[in-house]
C-alpha cells in the first residue's frame, strides 16, 4: 500500500495552524479516501474557496487524527 505523508508543514498555513506535523499520513479528505492519492490530488481536494473549511483525517503514530482546516 502507497501512503502520502506531510514532508513539510509551512509556520502560519493553515496546515500549521491546524496542528498537522511532519509525518502525517493523510488518510481521508472529507469523506474521500485517499491513502493511496498522489499529493497533487489530495492538494486540489484541500484547496477550495478563500475561508471555506474542509475536514482532513491523518494517521499520526498509527491513530487517527483529524482537524478541520480553512
Amino acid at each position: 500500500m502507497t501512503t502520502t505523508p506531510r514532508g513539510r508543514v509551512r509556520p502560519a498555513r493553515a496546515a500549521a495552524e491546524a496542528g498537522v506535523q511532519i509525518g502525517d499520513v493523510f488518510v481521508k479528505v472529507g469523506d474521500k479516501d485517499v491513502m493511496t492519492a498522489k499529493l497533487d490530488d489530495i492538494v486540489k481536494l484541500v484547496r477550495g474557496p478563500l475561508n471555506s473549511k474542509v475536514t482532513v483525517t491523518f494517521a499520526r503514530n498509527g491513530k487517527p487524527y483529524t482537524v478541520e482546516m480553512t
